[in-house]
């Protein structure tokens, strides 16, 4: 799991666990109890996110992002 937050914004990541990834508005569900990863209207914000995700992880040659049995 690898997750990223910003002041409104919280993105989780499940690698290897299909379906199971989080996105949370901090500003209107601070207890994160309503996930909106699959919300069409935050598909933006998702990507937005995933891309910031994504480069720190190559930064720090994360296994995560490693093909199998490499």
């Amino acid at each position: 799991m690898r997750s990223i937050q910003t002041a409104r914004w919280h993105l989780v990541r499940h690698h290897f666990c299909n379906g199971l990834d989080e996105l949370y508005d901090l500003e209107a569900d601070p207890g994160e109890l309503r996930n909106l990863y699959g919300s069409p209207q935050h598909r933006q914000i998702r990507e937005q996110l995933q891309e910031r995700l994504t480069a720190w992880q190559r930064s720090l040659d994360d296994p995560v992002l490693r093909p199998a049995g490499k």
